[in-house]
């Protein structure tokens, strides 16, 4: 029996095998299908990577060559699409309870003390010979036949403008120098001569010895304002010359001053933080020397013959003393209205100038408020006030070479250059130059009255603080050429001030108000240019001895000045009107 294999079950179960397995190979190689997204399943918004599909599937994708990095932006956010952050929030929050003032400014600047430039002297305010009457030598004058009519001297065409005028004179204190002079006996100092280095220091007005005997015996009186008392045997001890102006700072104005001022505040949950900013322009005033008509003086009750010169006088110390009052040798009063002066007969030029600027930081809390009612808050801050000042003062003398010898025109010895076709001048400078810094804390109290359309405030404010302060006074050529000097001082004093501000607030549109206002400042412990000034001259007797019945021809002494700055304070003010518009955002 032959047996015999069938392989037929085997081919059929090896054809189906390789069926399933090309069909499953065709099946791997497929994309897949895409299913419908549900509801609620946002594409992705941005680009891809070149050589990727996003459909899936093994992609061959070109790699960066540098590292890279990507933002997740939540759904519906682009590239470009900008969000705000915290800061961003704080700035624009900021910015809209921020608000601004503007305002322009005309304020008027206190006065300097309304006095007499220069050194204390004696009845200089008073009008002697002109609104009040002046008895000068006014026993002797009473001996004397036809003097009634002269004395006491009043002089009757100054009568409406008395003020800032003096009388010129010059005197002699020990009589028995005069009779030295005139060739007798002085029964005090000998054999001493006429205003030696033992007289007083009577030499302002500058005139030669010579000179002053010819007025004390009446030789010259054509040159004198009022005929002298004097006789060749009997000299007087003083003589009117002329008639004198006197600088005033009460001619100084420092008003209608224009500046500005800037207000920066931001609001808070608890009131506001502010700072103001001011600044005035430069102030300036003056006075200016000028001469009286010709004619105008002359000698009193009698006709007016001639011109007198009039010019401007300084008073000065000299050795820190006023003049001494003169008296003869009974004790009757001769003079008690002498006075040393500086004296500029040719021009005479005062000029003044300030300047002021400040700022002012405060924190403001809401105290108490009702809404379009009131609202009440305190201040706490700093204040600081930058004031600075300047006064210069220049005059000149010329003497004339018509007369170099002429008493109104001779100020200096050493101008004399014994050549009567040529002019001696001297122009003389003062210069003072202050500059305050006020800087201290302040408390104050904001009262505001009315609602958004109309309202009134008052801002009141006290500082306690310090004046860190310097002052200077420069001198050039005051007596002669080159008597120059240069002093100046710098400290520190305690000091106060207040400020006031009352305003109206009227709104005119949105976001801008227009405000009018009243302003007041004060400081105290304040250097001003016009008081710290010591007008002195230093004399020094030369020691020059002359024989009996000879006058010395001077001068007695030798000058230097000593014009120098002095510690002198006074209180400040500044005050005016306001008007500027106030901007919220």
């Amino acid at each position: 029996m032959n047996d015999t294999i069938n392989y037929s079950w085997s081919k059929r179960v090896l054809g189906h095998s390789r069926l399933l397995l090309i069909v499953w190979l065709g099946l791997a190689y497929l994309p897949p299908a895409h299913a419908q997204q549900p509801p609620g399943v946002v594409q992705a918004i941005g680009e891809y990577p070149d050589g990727y599909d996003p459909r899936g599937g093994v992609q061959q994708v070109q790699l960066p060559q540098q590292r890279q990095y990507y933002e997740y932006l939540p759904p519906k956010r682009g590239w470009d699409d900008y969000r705000e952050s915290s800061l961003d929030r704080l700035l624009k929050q900021t910015a809209q309870q921020t608000y601004g003032k503007f305002e322009y400014l005309n304020w008027a600047i206190s006065d300097p003390s309304h006095s007499i430039i220069g050194a204390p002297g004696k009845r200089l305010n008073e009008g002697l010979g002109f609104s009040e009457p002046a008895y000068i030598d006014a026993f002797r004058a009473s001996q004397l036949v036809g003097f009634d009519a002269l004395y006491p001297i009043r002089n009757p065409n100054l009568y409406p403008v008395p003020g800032n005028k003096v009388l010129i004179q010059v005197w002699e204190t020990n009589e028995f120098e005069l009779s030295e002079a005139i060739g007798g006996d002085d029964l005090q100092m000998g054999t001493i001569g006429v205003n030696d280095y033992k007289n007083d220091v009577d030499v302002f007005p500058r005139l030669t010895n010579e000179q002053k005997i010819n007025f004390f015996t009446g030789v010259d009186d054509a040159n004198l304002l009022v005929p002298s008392t004097g006789t060749p045997t009997d000299p007087a001890q003083v003589a009117v010359l002329t008639v004198g102006q006197l600088a005033n700072s009460q001619e100084l104005q420092l008003d209608n001053n224009n500046g500005f001022r800037g207000v920066v505040g931001v609001n808070t949950t608890f009131g506001a933080l502010e700072t103001s900013f001011f600044s005035l322009d430069r102030a300036k005033s003056g006075l200016e020397f000028v001469p009286l008509p010709n004619f105008l003086l002359g000698t009193p009750g009698a006709v007016v013959a001639a011109g007198l010169a009039d010019p401007m006088v300084i008073p000065v110390l000299v050795n820190g003393q006023m003049a001494p009052d003169v008296f003869d040798s009974a004790g009757n009063l001769v003079t008690d209205s002498n006075n040393y002066f500086l004296i500029f007969n040719d021009s005479y030029k005062l000029m003044y100038e300030s300047e002021a600027w400040g700022f002012s930081p405060n924190v403001l809390w809401t105290f108490r408020e009702r809404p379009d009612r009131y609202k009440i808050s305190t201040m706490l801050g700093f204040q600081y006030f930058d004031f600075r000042e300047q006064m210069r003062q220049q005059g000149r003398f010329t003497q004339t070479p018509t007369d170099p010898f002429n008493p109104f025109y001779v100020y200096d010895n050493e101008l004399q250059d014994n050549n009567a076709g040529t002019d001696d001048s001297l122009t003389s400078t003062i210069d003072s130059v202050t500059e305050n810094r006020v800087m201290g804390p302040t408390v104050g109290i904001r009262t505001e009255v009315g609602d958004e359309r109309l309202s009134f405030g008052l801002d009141t404010k006290l500082m306690l603080g310090v004046n860190s302060y310097e002052a200077e006074v420069g001198v050039d050529d005051l007596l002669f050429v080159g008597d120059d000097n240069f002093t100046s001082i710098g400290t520190t004093d305690f000091t106060a001030g207040f400020d006031m501000v009352l305003d109206a607030k009227i709104k005119l549109v949105d976001h801008v108000t227009m405000t009018v206002g009243y302003n007041f400042m004060w400081f105290s412990a304040i250097t001003r240019p016009k008081d710290n000034i010591n007008y002195n001259v230093i004399a020094t007797p030369t020691g020059t001895v002359v024989t009996a019945g000879t006058v010395n021809p001077g001068p007695d002494f030798t000058y230097q000045n000593d014009v120098t700055v002095i510690k002198e304070t006074t209180t400040l003010s500044l005050s005016g009107l306001s008007v500027g518009v106030l901007i919220d955002w």
